[in-house]
């Protein structure tokens, strides 16, 4: 696999893995996010080790899920007996399962961010206790009245948009949180030049018949009976 690489935008981390693994590679997987970069081990096929520039073993690993636009490259090789090896002990099968979860379950919370323009309603429930979330975040949710877009949520807790966006869609997940597809609005006059159909000029009055032409005094009649 001298010339193994590519984009996780068309192969995922967790099928890259299931290739080095099932087919029991040694070498390096190098990973390439922006100025990032990381590096994934394998030996044997056993995934013996992870590394970012901040991170190692699990937390590195997981933190490639996120680089879904990373390119990457394998370079075959020994990896050195020195080397360290703290995801050794787990199953390989183990970790890519639990890559593949992570990466639905992002699809997922992709999927479940709203739009700017979005209005959600808090629908309350027990299954708040089920997502993390910060004070400030459940903050949001006293706003998610079913009146107010993302954009005036953000804008009344002096919050970015786009991360409010993304912290609604954890409350969504846990479906404590719908989408209003019709924004409640008060009743009212609506200031808008097309809200109504402008009036329509009335219509002319029909104009009489002309009377018809006659050539002296008219004749009378009494009980049907003419009398001049």
């Amino acid at each position: 696999m001298s010339d193994f690489k590519g984009n996780f935008s068309e192969i995922n981390l967790a099928e890259v893995l299931r290739m080095l693994v099932s087919t029991k590679q040694n070498g390096l997987l190098r990973i390439y996010h922006g100025d990032e970069e990381g590096l994934l081990a394998v030996e044997r096929g056993v995934v013996v080790n992870a590394a970012t520039a901040t991170q190692q073993g699990r937390h590195a690993l997981y933190q490639f899920i996120v680089w879904r636009d990373a390119n990457f490259r394998f370079e075959a090789q020994n990896i050195p007996p020195n080397a360290a090896r703290d995801l050794a002990a787990y199953p390989a099968i183990q970790l890519i399962d639990g890559i593949a979860r992570k990466i639905d379950e992002l699809a997922a919370l992709q999927q479940a961010v709203p739009t700017l323009d979005s209005v959600l309603y808090y629908t309350g429930g027990e299954a708040l206790g089920d997502v993390e979330a910060t004070p400030s975040e459940l903050g949001l949710l006293i706003l998610a009245n079913g009146h107010n877009t993302v954009e005036q949520i953000a804008r009344r807790a002096n919050l970015n948009p786009l991360e409010v966006a993304k912290s609604l869609a954890k409350f969504r997940l846990a479906g404590v949180l719908e989408l209003v597809s019709v924004p409640n609005r008060d009743s009212g006059p609506i200031d808008s030049p097309f809200a109504h159909p402008p009036p329509q000029p009335a219509a002319p009055a029909p104009e009489p018949p002309p009377a018809a032409p006659h050539h002296g005094e008219a004749p009378r009649y009494w009980r049907g009976k003419r009398i001049n």
